[in-house]
């Protein structure tokens, strides 16, 4: 798409901007005629009118007004064919950019939004996408004002050539100060959109963080801190207001030059009697027109700065993130995985330089389980993460099947396993929905619905499911609402089973229920154990002396390994963190 433009547009969104030429180039050819029908007829009218009277020609003006109606109703295509195809191509371009955003996020790796603060993506899916999307905007009028200002020009040149020179003498030193703040206004544009995706940080951790403000009644210094950020926001928002108001102005003087110049050269042609009443009224016209547009280009640089900005952190913050497979590129799979995985001499040290595990070595055989006891910060939700390669090991290898997991493709391997956080997440929607999220679309069956029942009753959630009032097809809200945080829980396993996975992942899945629940779960857990391999991170003793084998971990490493009873007969650490579990000196890890 070879569009000329006043401004050098970012290739990045010409890039956006070529999946919807059609629509864009449809609206800017109707804006085209549009504009210069405008410029033509008003400059014409205003001549030939004036003409027609000083001669007293009724014929002359019945014509003029009888073409203005033509001619404007015409123009009402063009206006109509251009706000339709602009605001279509303006559309996709929003709804593109959003796809790609979310599709992209989705594929970035686990890392990337531990650091990243969720109000700050936020702030760019919503603030800088309604910026960027103002492009359409911006074309239309770097389109329509050199239209209006060549056609503006050429038409009193065409009517006086000697007043078109003296009001072109100005356009250098216009064109000059627009560019010269244009450089200036886009650094000050990316500081504002910084500056309000910190308060979009700070305001939604404190809406999500509003029970722990109110119980140790920090309001005053959650609102000291939104105060400053607020004050920073609004020096940056005044640097961008000092530019626009000495940017109007400025054209304004500019302007008021060129007129001056003309009035003068008006006056010496009317004084040698070469400028007639109609021929100056139709200068004045095109005049009027040229200085609209310069007007409006200088208006326009306030939102190319902006567009420029949200920009710059749109792909720096988002799309030019190398994806996760960027960085797995493996592809390898196994064609009758059984889930049977192998720690040798693993160690992991985080990129902040903080070292989660050391020499760590285990076995997990197919249709066992594997219980990690530890302190917090002991390592037990890096093995977790490294077993779905959320992150790769520093040193050593963990094999899934034999296979090294770093030769596999990590959706793959991620497919032959479900996960039960101790943090339940269900999102909002139907029970069936939330317990069908983990099976693909292509697996899904006519028989779905007795496998959500046969999960459900697993995981102990079918009684209490069928007494909802719409069973499985009962709505949770946001945070599952309408459901406690036992029964979501169970929602929650019921979900892991669904998938039928080689290897079930249980972050204390017990941990949210009622005692009587619980020993459902374990019950069911039990069973599980006989047909999947289970890996269990475990806070409560009594879950862990279930799993067939028991990993006790400390800073990283793995001082004890061995089944409840082993670990009870070598009597060492184990043995002392059971006995006070049991004696209730202890109640969880």
């Amino acid at each position: 798409m070879s569009i000329k433009l006043p401004f050098n547009l970012d290739p990045r969104l010409k890039s956006q901007l070529k999946e919807q030429k059609s629509s864009l180039l449809l609206g800017l050819f109707c804006s085209v005629i549009g504009s210069g029908l405008s410029i033509i007829v008003d400059v014409n009218c205003a001549k030939y009118a004036i003409e027609a009277i000083e001669t007293r020609n009724l014929a002359l003006l019945n014509t003029i007004s009888i073409a203005v109606i033509v001619l404007y109703s015409i123009k009402y295509w063009f206006t109509r064919g251009q706000s339709y195809f602009l605001n279509k191509a303006e559309s996709q371009l929003t709804s593109k950019l959003r796809l790609d955003l979310f599709i992209k996020l989705q594929r970035l790796p686990i890392g990337y939004f531990q650091k990243k603060k969720s109000g700050g993506l936020q702030s760019i899916l919503t603030n800088d996408l309604g910026v960027y999307t103002n492009a359409i905007t911006v074309i239309k009028v770097a389109i329509d004002t050199p239209i209006k200002v060549v056609l503006g020009f050429l038409s009193i040149a065409y009517i006086q050539w000697q007043l078109a020179l003296a009001a072109l003498l100005v356009m250098p030193f216009m064109i000059i100060v627009i560019r010269n703040n244009s450089r200036q206004m886009r650094s000050i544009q990316k500081e504002v959109q910084q500056r309000l995706e910190d308060i979009n940080s700070v305001m939604q951790e404190c809406l999500q963080g509003i029970r722990i403000i109110k119980s140790f009644s920090s309001e005053d210094r959650v609102i000291y801190r939104f105060e400053k950020l607020t004050d920073k926001s609004l020096q940056a928002l005044l640097k961008s207001a000092h530019k626009i108001a000495v940017l109007r102005p400025t054209l304004e003087v500019i302007g008021a030059l060129g007129l001056s110049i003309a009035i003068y050269f008006c006056g010496r042609l009317a004084y040698a009697g070469e400028l007639t009443v109609s021929n100056l009224a139709a200068f004045l016209t095109g005049l009027n027109g040229i200085n609209s547009a310069a007007k409006n280009m200088g208006a326009i640089n306030q939102t190319i700065a902006q567009i420029q900005a949200a920009i710059d952190r749109i792909y720096e913050n988002i799309l030019d993130v190398p994806d996760e497979a960027a960085s797995k590129p493996s592809t390898k799979l196994i064609e009758t995985p059984i889930g049977r995985i192998e720690f040798k001499n693993v160690s992991f040290t985080y990129p902040d330089g903080t070292q989660a595990l050391k020499n760590v070595s285990f076995v997990l055989e197919p249709k066992t389980s594997i219980a990690l006891i530890g302190p917090s910060g002991a390592g037990k939700s890096t093995i977790a993460d490294l077993i779905l390669r959320f992150y790769d090991p520093t040193e050593g290898e963990i094999t899934f099947d034999g296979v090294d997991i770093r030769d596999l493709d990590y959706r793959w391997l991620r497919k032959q396993m479900s996960v039960v956080p101790q943090q339940t997440f269900l999102f909002s929607g139907t029970i069936a929905e939330n317990l069908l999220f983990s099976v693909p679309r292509k697996y899904r069956t006519i028989t779905q619905e007795q496998d959500m029942r046969n999960a459900a009753k697993l995981a102990n959630a079918e009684d209490f499911i069928d007494n909802l009032p719409d069973g499985f097809n009962t709505y949770i809200g946001e945070r599952h609402s309408g459901l406690s945080g036992g029964q979501a829980q169970r929602v929650a396993i019921a979900r892991a089973l669904m998938r039928r996975p080689k290897l079930l992942i249980l972050d204390e899945a017990t941990s949210n229920l009622d005692p009587v629940s619980e020993q459902a779960v374990q019950n069911a857990i039990e069973n599980i154990i006989e047909t999947k391999t289970c890996f269990f991170i475990a806070h409560k003793l009594t879950t862990a002396s279930r799993a067939h084998k028991i990993l006790v971990l400390r800073k990283g490493e793995i001082i004890e390994q061995g089944s409840h009873d082993e670990l009870m007969a070598i009597g060492n650490v184990y043995t002392s963190m059971y006995n006070a579990y049991t004696s209730g000196m202890i109640h969880d890890l």
